[in-house]
């Protein structure tokens, strides 16, 4: 820090933290002015260090004083990770005051670049970064948004989309047409369309599979009230998971979706012992790693699962009423994606974000909830995180209709047959160049009919007209010809009349001028 910066940042500070520690702002500055001799630049210099080390003095207090706290305001679950993690550094005592600042620095430090990880790989899971990320109601996003580049032709895109999201009684039973969605900024209707298609993909399995990583002893309350809300549809007995091998344990759902509900704390799932034991411990991170070789779609559900690191799970601390109602809304047997979604409208509150920017890779999906029944929507807080993998089509499988096909069929039915075939190529052509088509057109249909009597008189060896019929055409196709070149001429003078007036008025001051220079050379 150079001297200059030194006394803008002592200068800045309130004066009663000055007075408080000593500081004479007051002596300072005057021997600063008072530099002429030798010995006024000693004292200055002197000054000079003394103040720096007071500002050091007071960042270091102040620094100390706002981590205290900050530890003071820590939860439960905090202080318990902060106690784990000063463990893995080598410290013991049970309660955080007595750590020593400096472990306790570390770990927020830690903590606070994690959860900027986390709000990076999950944007919409931060409300104030989901208000700014450009988030639509379908209704919004298929009616206010300019879905094809032809304004003309956006509006049968939007027609059909909507017919298309009415009717669909898919899309009505998950109620996807009531959640928001970020598509990202090159929106046009066949990457809304897609991603209502990717709604429809299969999550991997035959059917959800439940796993609880919770002691039978101590959560025997919360299993009892889980169990009775997975067992509302006949769907197979949920599995307990009573040790710490992730591979064993997902070797045997291989290619399949596996609901794991557990207590989830600095980044592990954690289960305590009935029996006395050390805790098992699964690290949240080398489980997903371990799904992902297996092929197993797994969704961690349990406290600040998402903030733990879990690319899947809760942001916050549940509840088992929560929980119940979540299981008890997934349907049996095998599920979409968009059904797997809706189960958390079961949760009370809640409204799901779609940010399908890169949804040709995954679908990440927030669950937003208000805080009571009065909030508005900026004080919303963030339920849940899920990211779906996009399907992958398996070798031999036909393709699903896109969005083109699908209009092509709407068309046939609803579009005007004055804006179908050839005359639907000439209105898209004259959207684009008005002045241009209108004038190509008249010349095209004059120099057809010309080339007509052409043909007619030196190879059908005809000079007088067929018939009456062929007069009258030839007059029309002449007639409507002139009509649109004089359009043309129309329109272009319509666009170009201020470079026509400026023409007209530099020739006319250039006649004023040549004339009185004529009258002079003939004056003299």
């Amino acid at each position: 820090m150079s001297d200059q910066e030194l006394e803008a940042h002592v200068t800045a500070l309130p004066m009663h933290y000055l007075a408080k520690r000593g500081v004479d702002l007051h002596s300072f500055f005057s021997l600063r002015t008072e530099r002429d001799s030798l010995a006024s630049q000693r004292a200055h210099a002197t000054a000079l260090a003394t103040l720096r080390r007071q500002y050091l003095d007071y960042l270091k207090v102040e620094t100390e004083a706002h981590t205290r706290r900050t530890l003071d305001a820590l939860s439960p679950g905090e202080k318990h990770a902060l106690l784990a993690f000063a463990q893995s550094e080598g410290q013991r005592g049970s309660d955080v005051k007595v750590l020593p600042l400096a472990v306790a620095d570390r770990w927020l430090t830690r903590t606070i670049a994690r959860g900027a990880e986390v709000a990076t790989a999950f944007p919409l899971a931060d409300p104030v970064r989901a208000r700014g990320a450009g988030l639509r109601r379908l209704s919004e996003l298929v009616g206010g948004t300019e879905l094809h580049p032809d304004r003309h032709e956006n509006t049968y895109a939007q027609r059909a989309l909507r017919d298309h999201i009415r009717s669909d009684p898919f899309l009505s039973k998950i109620g996807a047409d009531r959640w928001r969605y970020r598509i990202g900024e090159d929106v046009d209707a066949a990457r809304v369309w897609n991603l209502l298609q990717s709604l429809r993909d299969h999550v991997p399995g035959r059917e959800p599979q439940l796993v609880y990583f919770l002691d039978r002893t101590l959560a025997a309350s919360p299993i009892e009230r889980m169990d009775a809300a997975w067992a509302t549809q006949a769907r197979a007995r949920p599995r307990r998971l009573e040790h710490d091998d992730i591979d064993a344990f997902l070797a045997q759902f291989a290619g399949q979706t596996v609901i794991m509900v557990g207590h989830i704390e600095h980044r592990h799932f954690v289960q305590e012992r009935s029996d006395g034991g050390p805790p098992l411990r699964i690290e949240i991170p080398a489980l997903l790693e371990a799904a992902t070789r297996h092929q197993v779609m797994l969704v961690p559900v349990g406290c600040n699962s998402a903030s733990e690191g879990a690319h899947f799970g809760f942001t916050r601390a549940i509840s088992t009423d929560e929980v119940a109602a979540l299981l008890r809304a997934i349907p049996s047997g095998r599920i979409a994606v968009g059904e797997l979604l809706s189960a958390f409208n079961a949760v009370d509150g809640t409204a799901i974000s779609v940010d399908a920017a890169r949804f040709d890779a995954f679908l990440e999906i927030t669950a937003h909830r208000r805080r009571n029944a009065a909030d508005a929507g900026d004080k919303e807080e963030t339920v849940t995180v899920l990211r779906i993998p996009a399907a992958r089509p398996t070798p031999g499988q036909a393709p699903p209709n896109d969005f083109a096909t699908y209009l092509a069929g709407w068309e046939s039915t609803h579009r005007p047959a004055l804006d179908k075939g050839a005359l639907r190529a000439w209105r898209a052509a004259y959207r684009d160049a008005p002045i241009t088509t209108l004038f190509l057109s008249g010349l095209a249909c004059i120099l057809l009919l010309v080339s007509w009597e052409q043909v007619r008189s030196r190879w059908l060896l005809r000079d007088r007209l067929i018939g009456r019929s062929e007069r009258m055409t030839i007059r029309i196709g002449h007639a409507l010809g002139g009509l649109l070149i004089a359009s043309a001429l129309l329109r272009w003078v319509a666009v170009m009349w201020p470079v026509l007036v400026f023409v007209l008025v530099v020739a006319v001051v250039y006649g004023v001028v040549s004339a009185l220079f004529d009258n002079g050379e003939r004056t003299a």
